[in-house]
């Protein structure tokens, strides 16, 4: 039978085990549902990541049982990470080379201009506002 203490510890000690103790003490004391996405050790000694999902259940005002969903989110949580590792290194490259950089995305129209596009043009970003693609197509070169 499984029991809060020892569940506890198969997180990572520090934030992970932190967090799920304060999760499951709120909901214990108040009722309230937790959703958090925290690491925890395997048997194997490995670091894994998962979403636990829990929520308290009261009988005579006494939380009688906590029950809830644990999944595996650690394929997604290490796209995730090499993600926002590669969207820095962009962001680098971008600030190093002093780029001006737009995007269009065709089919909703949404477009993104840096502030150092509009420098090179000769504007701000304020001064081109509303920016759509009209924006880029009236200054650039037509050639």
């Amino acid at each position: 039978q499984p029991n809060l203490s020892t569940a506890i510890h198969f997180f990572e000690e520090g934030e992970s085990r932190e967090q799920i103790t304060k999760a499951v003490e709120l909901a214990i004391s108040t009722g309230k549902h937790y959703d958090v996405d925290l690491k925890i050790v395997t048997a194997k000694g490995n670091l894994k990541w998962v979403r636990a999902i829990g929520q308290a259940e009261f009988y005579e005002e006494k939380c009688v049982r906590i029950y809830g969903t644990f999944q595996d989110i650690h394929a997604q949580k290490l796209a995730q990470e090499e993600l926002i590792k590669e969207k820095q290194k962009l962001q680098s490259v971008i600030k190093g080379t002093n780029a001006g950089t737009w995007e269009w995305n065709v089919q909703t129209g949404e477009t993104f201009f840096n502030e150092r596009w509009a420098e090179i043009v000769g504007y701000t970003l304020d001064e081109l506002a509303p920016i759509s693609i009209n924006t880029w197509l009236k200054l650039v070169h037509p050639d």
